[in-house]
Formats: structure tokens, sequence, C-alpha cells
């Protein structure tokens, strides 16, 4: 069957709940339904962005040419936009602080295969409140996923953003967003092995996460990072007998697709310098 993703799955208050989630920085939510219309593969038209946000068409142009300020995305035709892949932010409200290279679709695409439940990537707004987002998902388009997420409708709104230490996915970043900072308990738990474990927003429903980075010399905004820096997480959300069962095959194929998806970030900064030069 065909893999199925959270957007796609929305009821229909969606738009409504998420602009009270953060109300407190509404150009978090404007950033984010631009950011939103962009994933996928190739350019974008204008008016598609405008219809996929809801938002008007001054406001979509003037977020574009804010994500563009920044390197965020570009303009590869006239009336056309994509997103620029990797891009790193570090101290921009309101943006993804990252967006892993084209080939996450793939890997995704893999790595649910391998393991045979949803799988989930995660980035993150630091931005106003600190969220971790779901920018991407990969699961059947029938089965107990699709089921249960159609008994607990409130649940996708909260598999596609909550707070960054709501849950797995945000915790994993946030224990590894500064390895110099002394954290205790279960960050410090999450940062030694490596990974997070919580339960997950769907009734019955765990997730497993492991944190991606960006390595040294990928472009930021602005500047290049000089040391590695987590960018994301990577998630499997499995029953909870599925989890006890599976966990250590879980974990396995997680971190070596963590891995896998730093290593786009780390060779297209290398070509970007070289073609700079």
């Amino acid at each position: 069957m065909p893999p199925t993703s959270l957007p796609h799955l929305e009821d229909q208050d969606q738009d409504q709940d998420q602009d009270q989630d953060l109300g407190e920085s509404p150009e978090a939510v404007r950033s984010y339904r631009v950011l939103m219309a962009l994933l996928g593969e190739g350019p974008k038209k204008m008016s598609r962005i405008v219809s996929e946000t809801k938002l008007d068409r001054a406001t979509v142009r003037r977020r574009l040419t804010a994500m563009m300020d920044v390197g965020l995305c570009r303009r590869p035709g006239r009336g056309y936009y994509e997103l620029t892949i990797p891009v790193v932010s570090k101290d921009v409200a309101g943006l993804l602080q990252a967006v892993p290279g084209s080939a996450h679709g793939s890997l995704l695409g893999a790595l649910h295969r391998r393991v045979g439940q949803p799988v989930l990537l995660h980035s993150h707004v630091l931005g106003g409140t600190p969220t971790r987002l779901c920018i991407d998902c990969c699961a059947e388009e029938r089965g107990a996923f699709t089921d249960s997420l159609r008994t607990h409708p409130k649940a996708i709104r909260l598999l596609r953003q909550a707070p960054l230490t709501a849950d797995a996915p945000g915790r994993a970043i946030f224990a590894h967003l500064d390895h110099t900072a002394y954290v205790t308990g279960e960050l410090r738990s999450i940062r030694l092995t490596g990974y997070a474990h919580s339960t997950a927003p769907l009734p019955g429903w765990e997730l497993l996460s492991v944190p991606y980075y960006a390595s040294p010399g990928t472009i930021g905004l602005g500047q290049a990072i000089s040391t590695p820096r987590v960018v994301g997480a990577v998630s499997v959300l499995a029953r909870q007998a599925d989890i006890a069962t599976h966990f250590d095959a879980y974990h396995r194929a997680l971190q070596e697709t963590a891995d896998r998806l730093s290593a786009p970030l780390r060779v297209a900064s290398t070509t970007r310098h070289r073609n700079a030069a």
C-alpha cells in the first residue's frame, strides 16, 4: 500500500487549533504554514502556496522574501519557490531549525519498510515557545495507525507539533541542543544512550526517537557552523507491545537512518563551499 502522511489526515479544526497553540508567536504560525507548503519535491507555484497556507498573497510573499533573505528558500523561476537544502537556522525566531536533504524521503521509506511501523521525521522551532514539528511521515494508507488516528483525531495535531519537551522526538532534540550544558535525570540518560522513549499522543502507542545532526561545514543562516549541531529527530511510532518486543531492532534501524540523514548535510555543504570558492 502507498504511504500516507499526517497533513492529509488532519481534522477540520487543525488550522484554528494551530493558531491558538502558537498564538504567542503569530510569525511562527505564518512561517510554519509557508514552510509546510514548500515541503516536498520540486518548486511550488505562488498560487499553490497561497492556497495551501490559507494566507493572503501579500503575507505569503513577505514570508517567502524573508526566507530567501536568510537562505531558507530560493526562486528557481518566475512565480515559483522551493526550499534551499540543507539549511540550518541558529537564531531566527519562527523558522524551522533545519530541513533535511532531498534524500530524506527515500530514507524514511526504507526505514518504514524495515521496521514495518509508521516513522516520522521531526525538526524544531526555538522562537517563541520551543516546539517540535513533524515535517514528514511514512505509514501505510490503511491499517492500525490510520484507524487509530480516525478514532482519536485530536492526536493528529499533537503528533504534528507539540512543546519540545512533550515527548520522545522533542526530548531527543532538546537533550542534544547544547552538549556543553549540564543536564540531569531523563535528559542526561537520553544524552548518554542517544535515544528517547515515551508514550505518544495516540493512546496505546509509543515513540522511540534518535537525533540527527548537521556537521561542521554545513551552511547556516549567515554563517557556517563549526561544531556538530542537532537539527531534528527520526522516530518510530508503534504500539506499546511492539516497542517492547522489537526495541533493539527499532533502535538500531533508527540510528542507522539518523547517520544517513546527517550525511547529505555534510556532502551538500562541502559542495556548496567548493562552488562558492
